[in-house]
């Protein structure tokens, strides 16, 4: 079900055009986090800096792995709201919610003939991997486990659904579903990751 502030039109109903332009902004994500990174990377270390010297200030010693890590998080936690927020969707006909679990998706990915590994839905998965990955290891790889991460990436999509609709752009529930998709892959290679590594000293001090 789509509620939209104007007429309400279906969104299923897409020219060729559209599918073209759909595949396009899919692309766009990739090249816009490739051109963005170095800058985002900058701006990451200014932004840990001060938390940096804190730190040091307070005696609180931490493995360089997991500065690295920290300023990793960062980093993508940037590139991620720079993305969603300077290309996300928006209707044609004003603000739109979907509210239709996976309906559209599969509409667009069989009835248009569009495969399911092109789709908007698979990039919204791989956009929350690094997040449902770094969460544990940068939090708690102990404490921070699979529920905490769910509910994490659950808590943050929902945000930025929210926000994508209060700006009159498109809420959808599949993003929402992809993006928690998407942190529990990443914490699963996290717990695989995590289980290969846990003898390695390097790796318990991080």
């Amino acid at each position: 079900m789509i509620v939209g502030q104007a007429t309400q039109q279906p969104i299923l109903d897409l020219s060729a055009y559209d599918i073209i332009q759909m595949r396009r902004f899919g692309m766009s994500h990739i090249m816009t986090a490739i051109y963005l990174l170095p800058l985002a990377l900058l701006i990451s270390m200014v932004v840990y800096l001060p938390i940096f010297f804190v730190l040091r200030k307070k005696r609180i010693l931490c493995n360089p792995l997991r500065h690295a890590l920290k300023i990793c998080s960062i980093c993508y936690m940037i590139v991620l709201f720079l993305i969603v927020f300077s290309g996300g969707r928006t209707a044609a006909y004003g603000r739109a919610l979907n509210i239709s679990p996976l309906k559209e998706t599969l509409f667009y990915t069989y009835a248009y003939g569009e495969k399911l590994v092109n789709s908007q839905f698979m990039l919204n998965i791989f956009m929350f991997v690094p997040l449902g990955f770094l969460l544990p290891l940068v939090i708690n790889k102990k404490s921070f486990g699979f529920i905490a991460t769910l509910f994490s990436c659950l808590g943050i999509t929902l945000t930025i659904e929210f926000i994508q609709y209060i700006i009159g752009r498109v809420a959808d529930i599949d993003d929402v579903i992809a993006n928690t998709l998407g942190g529990i892959v990443g914490f699963c290679i996290f717990a695989i990751v995590d289980a290969l590594l846990k003898k390695l000293r390097l790796y318990r001090s991080v």
